[in-house]
């Protein structure tokens, strides 16, 4: 523990020239004063924050400072992160020179400080996670996802994100060692998902050459490589995806024997499933072909058809076993299911839900953050990505989504209508809220947003605008109203969006 907080030299020496300087009154001279009206104006680094005139600000409030120069007379303005702003003016070149640099060193070590802090939570992270991948098995992803929600970053009061993104912290983390930065990343856990890619090769390599044998003789032809894999890969849900007769049913025979040979599974624990009978009879066999003299317990390996296993499961929790309808050997799912739906629709409440899945949910959406290939390119304005019912092109599946609904409902409502209001200088282009609806004076944005309130990691700086959002509509007293990614995703999201 003692070497994780082990500082640089590099630290050391910026910290000395800080140091040196802390105390020292920095204010304007006695012509600065009088004609740039700042005499009142001083300032003063401490240990642990600057006072500026009679306020004192924490060196870790400090997002950012600047200085500018005038043909006489500079200033140094100093921004928290409250959003305000502290001016020393009255300076000469020469003096502002020195303050800002000194200001922007102090605020180096505060947040190398801050960092030296995080190294001991990041170790004991480490070492859980050492911990989590020493298990014989393969690392499956629910492992690893629960590992990151119990990361400190994710915990309410933590160290926010935004630190991490300062300058101040950038530089700051060019003053620890290689190691200690790599430590860091432990805080988040967004390194661990790579780590636990490699780790997991580094497995299958090993169980591919321990159960060679296994896979050459399991079936009447050694498994080829990519069947191999798919044996060996034990993630919480694995998808093979293969032609007609092109082994398929041999991983499933292989893969139940390679989980009861490695022990990780009894074979009370497997269960193979089939979607006909003939299908589950063929499996059965070949489980007493291949795996009978070679697997202890093979046995016991439960194989059945999805009808089967669900007769068995509601006839052990009620002491009864149903009849399965006739229709589901004769060919007729569809049209059964047609009448079911009909005679269901007779209910005002289904009949409104089977028009939303219908109309506005019947196509999956990707992942949050996913990159989506648009599926329309509008020949009058040559923009891209998907149709709506009102022959929009918007930018998202989730846009459509929310586009189609409002259209399904009969509410008016404009795509990306410019804001009418007032917005500051520094933004170069116009700002489009996404939807606008003309009868009742309402804006409304669809932010790509989790559970968390927070946007994918690869959007950059799209939290940022986010917040700016929020805020122009505060002030511009313009009524907001907001859905998310995570939001629409839910049973009730359109529920609300129409409350």
């Amino acid at each position: 523990m003692g070497k994780t907080n082990t500082k640089t030299e590099s630290y050391g020496q910026l910290e000395r020239q800080v140091a040196a300087q802390r105390d020292v009154v920095w204010q304007p001279g006695i012509w600065g004063s009088l004609l740039t009206r700042n005499a009142k104006c001083e300032a003063v680094l401490n240990a642990a924050d600057i006072r500026v005139g009679a306020d004192s600000h924490s060196l870790r409030s400090i997002d950012s400072v600047d200085v500018s120069y005038g043909i006489v007379w500079a200033r140094v303005l100093i921004r928290l992160d409250t959003g305000k702003s502290v001016r020393l003016g009255g300076l000469t070149r020469k003096k502002a020179s020195q303050l800002f640099e000194l200001i922007q060193s102090a605020c180096v070590i505060a947040a190398a400080e801050q960092l030296f802090e995080l190294l001991p939570i990041a170790e004991s992270r480490r070492q859980q996670w050492v911990d989590v991948a020493s298990q014989p098995d393969w690392l499956t992803q629910s492992e690893v996802e629960q590992y990151v929600r119990s990361c400190p970053s994710s915990q309410p009061g933590f160290v926010p994100e935004e630190f991490f993104r300062k300058p101040f912290t950038q530089a700051a983390l060019a003053l620890l060692r290689s190691d200690q930065e790599q430590l860091l990343h432990f805080l988040d856990g967004k390194a661990v998902a790579a780590v636990a890619e490699t780790r997991n090769q580094q497995f299958l390599g090993k169980e591919l050459e321990r159960y060679k044998s296994f896979f050459d003789t399991i079936e009447k032809n050694p498994l080829t490589d990519e069947q191999r894999r798919a044996v060996v890969t034990m993630d919480d849900n694995v998808l093979t995806v293969a032609a007609a007769g092109s082994g398929k049913t041999s991983v499933l025979v292989a893969k139940a024997g390679y989980a009861i040979k490695s022990g990780q599974f009894s074979p009370d624990q497997v269960l193979l499933l089939a979607f006909n009978r003939d299908a589950a009879e063929e499996l059965a066999e070949r489980i007493d072909q291949f795996l009978g003299e070679t697997v202890s317990g093979a046995d016991r390996i439960a194989v059945s058809t999805f009808h089967s296993l669900g007769l068995s499961v509601i006839g052990q929790a009620t002491g009864k076993t149903p009849q399965v309808a006739p229709w589901t050997d004769r060919g007729q799912e569809i049209a059964e299911l047609v009448d079911i739906v009909r005679d269901l629709s007779k209910d005002p409440r289904f009949a409104e839900k089977w028009r939303l899945f219908r109309t506005v949910c019947a196509t999956a959406l990707s992942p949050i953050g996913a990159k989506e290939e648009p599926e329309w390119w509008d020949p009058n304005t040559g923009r891209r990505g998907f149709l709506t019912y009102n022959g929009e092109t918007v930018k998202s599946k989730e846009e459509r989504m929310i586009a189609n609904w409002l259209a399904l409902n009969g509410i008016e409502y404009k795509y990306e209508r410019p804001y009418q209001w007032r917005h500051p200088p520094e933004r170069k282009t116009d700002y489009h809220p996404d939807f606008y609806y003309p009868s009742a004076d309402v804006y409304h944005e669809h932010f790509a947003l989790d559970q968390n309130g927070r946007p994918p990691e690869h959007f950059e700086g799209y939290a940022e605008g986010v917040i700016w959002k929020r805020k122009l509509h505060r002030e511009q007293r313009s009524t907001l109203i907001e859905t998310t990614s995570y939001s629409i995703r839910q049973g009730d999201g359109f529920q609300k969006l129409e409350q």
